[in-house]
């Protein structure tokens, strides 16, 4: 395995799907900082866990000093809790990796309007609360 640098940079990282696409283009350019750190958003209209793992390949995580990841929305519609935690879990473990000391997992949010060949709302609820209790488990 490649050995990759763990100190800080004063730069945040947060990745994630439409929700992070939707963010950037809210804050249109501007420098943002949280706590002194500069925030950069790398956000990818229906990604997945799994895509969202192969664009931070190309990004180099190791420049930030923690990632906060919004995921696992777009898993659920196609893939169930175990598969989907266990993605997510995978995600982390590949930043871990790659020297990221802090990583913060967003909760997953349901969708209250259904999409054509999807689960129910009531069936993408379940599966949203059964993941993010999933989750909250495995990070203890």
């Amino acid at each position: 395995m490649a050995s990759y640098k763990s100190a800080c940079t004063n730069k945040l990282l947060v990745a994630g799907h439409s929700f992070v696409r939707r963010l950037t283009e809210y804050v249109d350019g501007k420098n943002v900082t949280i706590h002194g750190h500069k925030v950069a958003f790398h956000g990818f209209g229906g990604a997945t866990a799994k895509t969202l793992m192969a664009k931070l390949r190309s990004i180099d995580p190791a420049n930030f000093c923690a990632v906060f990841v919004e995921t696992g929305t777009n898993d659920l519609c196609s893939s169930y809790v175990d598969i989907v935690a266990r993605d997510i879990l995978s995600l982390v473990t590949f930043l871990r990796d790659r020297g990221i000391r802090k990583i913060v997992v967003g909760e997953i949010l349901f969708r209250n309007k259904p999409k054509v060949g999807q689960p129910s709302v009531r069936e993408f609820i379940a599966r949203v609360r059964d993941t993010n209790l999933r989750l909250k488990k495995w990070f203890r």
